[in-house]
């Protein structure tokens, strides 16, 4: 028996790059006080950053509150990141 994902879960996923694990996962916390949900993710890379670059990633349908709270909270997103 094939084990099938169910496509209600999936979604397309956007990142909001804050540089340090400490920001990120204030950025995560400030999320779920808003029952947002998202993960501490290590991007790739940032432009122009060296060294270890974390982010949270969320669904992309809460893209304008997730942008509103990170202000709120005063997290400073350094690269917002959307699927092309």
């Amino acid at each position: 028996m094939q084990n099938k994902q169910d496509s209600r879960y999936k979604y397309t996923s956007c990142t909001a790059v804050v540089g340090s694990m400490t920001w990120a996962m204030r950025a995560q916390n400030a999320l779920a006080e808003h029952a947002i949900p998202s993960t501490v993710v290590k991007t790739e890379e940032g432009r122009g950053l060296r060294g270890c670059v974390y982010g949270v990633a969320y669904a992309c349908s809460y893209d304008a509150n997730v942008r509103a709270i990170l202000e709120a909270a005063k997290i400073s997103v350094r690269e917002w990141n959307r699927p092309t």
